[in-house]
Order: C-alpha cells, then structure tokens, then sequence
C-alpha cells in the first residue's frame, strides 16, 4: 500500500450529529496522511416502518448517495443497507443475523468497500461488535476493538451481541477502553492486550471564544444553562424538569436528538429542547451559556452510566464553562473541575453557585487541553507499533 489505510467499524454514522471518540480517531488519522474508511451501522425495510426520523434521513441519505468523501477527500463514510440487521426482535436478535446480515446488504458491502480503495487496511478499527465480520473479510496488519461502554447496559442488548464482543476482543491485537471501571469488564474478555485510552476533546474546535450568538439565543434570556448530547433513556429529564421549575430565572437549553425526551421537558417557559444541532455549529452554543450540565440518571442506568466517561465534560471545560453533573464512579475518577451533586436540592445548589461564582474558567481550559485527541491517538498508534513501511520493512 502506497499510504496507510483504516477502516472504522462504528455504531454511529459518520455524519450524526452526535459525535464520538470513534468520529474523533477517525479524523484525526486522516489529518495525519491515513486514507479512512467510516462504516456505520445498516439501515433496513425494518427502519422506514417503524418511522422517518431526522437521522434515519440523513442515513439514508448517504446510503443512496454512495457515501460520501470529507476531510479533503480522506475520509469516506457510508452507511449500508441490508435485508435484515440486527435489534433486540424475534428472529433479528439472532446469532444468525447478528454475524450475518453483511450478506444481505445491497449493493454488496465488501464490493462496495474494495471500489473506494479498502480492500485491504493497515489498521481494523472496531467499535460495534456486530460488524465483528470485518476480522473474517478484510486483510488487515493491526486490529484494535474501542470499548467505550458497558454495552450490555443498553436496551437493544442481546446475547448474541453480547457473545460477539467477548468474540471480537479476543480476536484483535488491542481492546481500548475509555474508563478505569471498565477493566474488571474489559479482562473478562480475556484480551491479548488492554490500554486503557480515555475520550478527549478537540480543543482547537472549543477553545474559540469568537463564535457568534446562536440564532435560538436572541430569544432565550441569558444565564443560559446548557446540555449538548445524547437524550436517551439515561437523560434524566424528571431532574432537568424539577432544577428548571426550581431556577425560574435561568434558561435550560437541551441541545440534541431525542424526540421522547424532549416531550417529557414540555411545559415549563424555561426550558428550551432545541434538537440536534451540527457539530461545527455547537462551540456557540457553548460560549454563550454560562454552566454546562450533565444530568444522567445513575441509579436508573448505573450498568451504563457508572462507566461512562462523557465526552461532554472535556467539551465544556475546553469552553471553560463550569461544569454541574450527577455523580457516577467514573467520572468522579477522573478529578476534574466538576461540581458533583446528587439529586434535585444538591444539583439546584450547585447551578445557584456556579452562575454566582464561576471560578477560574483558564483552570478548566487547561483540565480540557491535557486531554486533546492528538494525545489519544498518538498513545493508540504507539501501542499497536511498530507499523510496517510500504516497503515491508518496520517503522515505529
């Protein structure tokens, strides 16, 4: 190969708005010279009868589209469609469509692959276990798998991806984890090696303090407070409801996909669900509130969310906003500039003191820049080295 060469097999679809350390990796690695293939998760007849949402359309959208090249065109990302994929349903939760809808796709996935120029990499880069087929079907060098969750803590969890994670990790030359309290999880998989490689953050993209005022933000009175991310089942909206009901002065601004969560925040003047916003776009969005929170629902998903180390604090500390967000074991490891506060009265207390005394938002600026992805992926790249040249010989 006259230059190296990744596939990313991924959850999430490269244009989502929620953005990943998968997203993150990946990009970087395209910055450095690597040409990067981003395989998301498939789309099926199954998806359109159950509803069209606005990331089934974008989905879908590359699909048709043939997937699409960014990063001056050294990146491709696509999203397959197949007959079949698997979900937590009779019949799709089971081991056969979990290790064998690829077969179903169309056009043919590994075709459609080898015409963009990846019939062969030099690094398989797993995240979702059930694209585990990639070790089966593309020539590759060096493999890592990313275990960014306790996915078992998921509703869409089955036994079959289950038996494909412990399957995958103990296939590829590296399991990356991103929390210290998933070691105990990650060497139950009995991997060959472990490193533990925690998320980070684009400083250069947050560090701006040059964004415009969101349009959204004329007529959402300042202070703002802020939440930019996933709003799934772990989002505890009955918390965000009783803080914002408890702080009628200050504006919550709930910033992601969701379409159940945001009805469950319906009703109070205060509160703002906004949707999902462009990840180019939400560095504003951020230097324009005034506290960022985190506000999951730990005992109520503790098999997720005590591992979680959440993307989103490193995003708001390089901002320099100060941070409030519900305790949970990870993320209290990590020592970071966040005021920890468990439940309604503790969190109120918390947001109360933090408009009133912000503290040193340089201090959480630098927490955020010893975290940049740069870091991450040069400890990734180091620990799958040494990489083979072109010319066959080793390079570190």
């Amino acid at each position: 190969m006259s230059e190296r060469r990744a596939l990313f097999a991924c959850g999430h679809h490269y244009e989502s708005a929620i953005q990943v350390g998968d997203h993150h990796i990946a990009r970087r690695l395209a910055r450095r010279g690597w040409r990067v293939a981003f395989i998301g998760n498939p789309i099926s007849p199954l998806h359109f009868v159950r509803g069209r949402d606005a990331t089934l359309r974008e989905r879908w959208s590359n699909h048709v589209a043939g997937g699409r090249w960014h990063e001056g065109g050294r990146l491709w990302s696509y999203v397959p469609a197949a007959l079949l994929t698997p979900r937590e349903l009779p019949v799709l939760r089971s081991r056969f469509v979990h290790e064998r809808w690829h077969r179903l796709t169309w056009p043919p996935l590994g075709r459609r692959v080898a015409n963009e120029g990846f019939d062969a990499v030099d690094l398989l880069y797993v995240r979702e276990s059930r694209q585990a087929f990639w070790l089966d079907v593309l020539p590759h060098r060096r493999s890592v798998f990313r275990v960014a969750d306790k996915d078992s803590g998921f509703s869409a969890s089955t036994p079959a991806w289950r038996a494909l994670e412990a399957r995958v990790a103990a296939r590829v030359d590296l399991v990356a984890y991103t929390s210290e309290t998933l070691a105990a999880h990650v060497a139950s998989l009995a991997p060959k090696r472990s490193l533990l490689l925690q998320n980070g953050v684009d400083v250069a993209h947050f560090a701006s303090r040059s964004n415009r005022l969101p349009d959204e933000y004329r007529s959402i009175p300042a202070p703002r407070i802020v939440y930019a991310g996933s709003l799934e089942a772990w989002f505890d909206a009955p918390l965000v409801r009783e803080v914002a009901s408890r702080l009628p002065d200050a504006s919550f601004v709930v910033i992601g996909p969701g379409d159940a969560v945001r009805r469950r925040l319906e009703g109070l003047p205060n509160v703002h669900a906004i949707g999902a916003r462009p990840f180019a776009e939400l560095p504003g969005y951020l230097e324009h509130a005034a506290v960022g929170i985190i506000p999951f629902d730990v005992e109520g998903h503790a098999e997720l969310v005590s591992h979680v180390n959440p993307l989103k604090l490193y995003e708001y500390l390089a901002c320099g906003l100060p941070v409030v967000a519900t305790p949970w074991p990870a993320l209290a490891s990590l020592a970071s500039p966040a005021r920890l506060a468990r439940g309604a009265p503790e969190f109120v207390r918390e947001v109360r003191s933090a408009l009133a005394s912000p503290g040193d938002a340089e201090e959480r600026r630098a927490f955020a820049r010893r975290h940049d992805w740069d870091a991450r992926v040069d400890d990734l790249l180091e620990a799958l080295g040494p990489w083979p040249v072109p010319d066959g010989s080793a390079a570190a």
